[in-house]
């Protein structure tokens, strides 16, 4: 089934094939069954704001946790991405992340950046002003 955004035609969202050979072991953790009631269950969300708030619960940025000390890096920090299967939160990688929710990369760095503002925010209220 396709959809139209901006009256043009778009192929309908599918999860992506992922052949993942990370050391999260993420095919060994999620079955495809646990991916498609992801997948189902973020497309089947009721708004772009509550996908959005998915994202922020499933991934989180971190500092790095070393570098070069000979070459400078502007990169300070990376996203750690994460499925809940069960009761469980399991590690996954990015690409197992981005082609389960059928969403690119851009999407997620936004949330996550936003995310920090927000968070910012709540602990100090005069910034909302500024906004």
């Amino acid at each position: 089934m396709s959809y139209a955004v901006n009256g043009v035609d778009r192929p309908a969202r599918s999860m992506k094939p992922v052949s993942c050979k990370c050391p999260f072991m993420c095919t060994r953790y999620v079955s495809e069954d646990d991916r498609n009631k992801i997948f189902d269950g973020y497309w089947n969300l009721a708004s772009k704001n509550l996908q959005r708030q998915f994202i922020s619960n499933h991934c989180r940025c971190i500092k790095k946790k070393s570098g070069n000390t000979k070459l400078s890096s502007r990169r300070k920090e990376t996203i750690v991405y994460h499925f809940t299967v069960g009761e469980a939160q399991v590690r996954v990688c990015k690409k197992f992340f981005l082609n389960t929710l059928d969403i690119g990369e851009k999407t997620v760095t936004i949330v996550v950046k936003n995310a920090d503002v927000r968070n910012l925010v709540s602990f100090f209220p005069f910034l909302s002003n500024m906004s």
